[in-house]
């Protein structure tokens, strides 16, 4: 996997717009039940190639906040065998397997039928939202890459967003409360 630092993320033209796209803070808040904190972005290359998942690649919840989501962005056409982002239908409402730890296929399908899979495939370009306190991974890719980006909206500051802001407001016009992690 090949990881982008914050800075770079938020110095990208128009991600920071991405980010605070009006309809994206409007569902954040419904969904939350508050103003959004702007956590948690990311972005990484995930590479074919290798015969064993890491990190991210195996089944997982996120325990980042008491309440919030994340948004992924393909930024390259994901097929079955690019890694596509898989997520189990339901399981952000469950506490079943909620140890924190990488979860194995084996113990997964123990738990969960496997008609609550959902693989998730697009062209670069496509958006999804998942509660990522459900189960979900992005698949080890069989061949080529697959490039992601990310943003988590929370209703509590998480411990993986950054130490300080990494770049001043400048000409944006964004909430400061929303964005206080990344833009002073």
């Amino acid at each position: 996997m090949g990881m982008y630092t914050d800075e770079q993320i938020v110095r990208a033209p128009q991600v920071l717009e991405l980010f605070n796209h009006p309809l994206v803070l409007q569902l954040a808040e419904a969904y939350i039940g508050c103003k959004p904190t702007l956590d948690n972005i990311g972005c990484w290359w995930s590479y074919g190639g290798r015969s064993v998942a890491k990190g991210t690649q195996r089944f997982h919840r996120d325990f980042d906040s008491l309440a919030g989501f994340k948004m992924f962005f393909y930024l390259t056409d994901v097929g079955p065998d690019q890694g596509p982002h898989e997520y189990i239908r339901e399981s952000h409402r469950s506490k079943a397997l909620g140890t924190g730890a990488a979860i194995s296929d084996e113990i997964l399908w123990q738990h969960y039928e496997k008609g609550q899979g959902l693989s998730i495939e697009g062209p670069a370009g496509s958006s999804f939202i998942a509660d990522t306190f459900g189960i979900h991974r992005g698949r080890l890719p069989k061949s080529g890459a697959r490039l992601m980006l990310s943003a988590q909206y929370n209703v509590n500051v998480s411990p993986h967003g950054p130490k300080g802001p990494v770049m001043a407001l400048g000409h944006l016009h964004l909430d400061h409360f929303i964005n206080r992690l990344y833009v002073k």
